[in-house]
């Protein structure tokens, strides 16, 4: 079941975790970010970033943990937090964009462009999915699919570290 911890920076703190933690504060709190989420990070008009700039996610403060800030990671999570399942495909362009790039600069072929791609690499076939999908059992092994095994990557590294995965092959 998934749960969410918050707690003050320091010891003894200024009571911030305290005063959201309030039932009516927390709901405002989540409602709020769900409106800011769907206002604003998901509408394209207003935001445009790759996966976190300083109008969503980054400052100096989390500056070492850039690189893997994404508002589509933090907006799912929240919609796994409140109703226990991803809301909508905030992945789509990313995951078909990564895969058609992929495919073409390492040679491989897209067997299946659906909402968990599916690569024939010719060494084998990997799969797609999301970062927050439930197939842990597969990620020691491989997963089963309509034209055979593959290994399992997840978007967010897929189009992050391309690298990574071809040499994990």
């Amino acid at each position: 079941r998934p749960e969410l911890s918050l707690a003050d920076a320091i010891e003894n703190g200024a009571g911030f975790v305290t005063r959201l933690a309030e039932p009516a504060r927390f709901d405002a709190l989540l409602r709020n970010t769900r409106q800011m989420i769907a206002t604003r990070w998901e509408d394209p008009t207003h935001h445009a970033c790759e996966g976190s700039c300083p109008r969503c996610l980054r400052d100096f403060s989390n500056t070492p943990y850039h690189p893997v800030l994404d508002w589509r990671l933090a907006a799912d999570l929240l919609d796994i937090l409140l109703t226990g399942q991803v809301s909508r495909d905030r992945w789509d362009h990313i995951r078909s964009a990564a895969a058609r790039g992929i495919a073409r600069d390492f040679g491989w072929n897209i067997v299946d462009p659906g909402p968990r791609p599916l690569l024939d690499t010719g060494q084998g076939l990997i799969i797609v999915v999301h970062p927050l999908d439930a197939v842990d059992a597969h990620l020691a092994g491989d997963m089963p699919t309509p034209h055979g095994q593959a290994k399992v990557f997840d978007v967010f590294n897929f189009d992050r570290r391309p690298g990574e995965i071809y040499r994990q092959l």
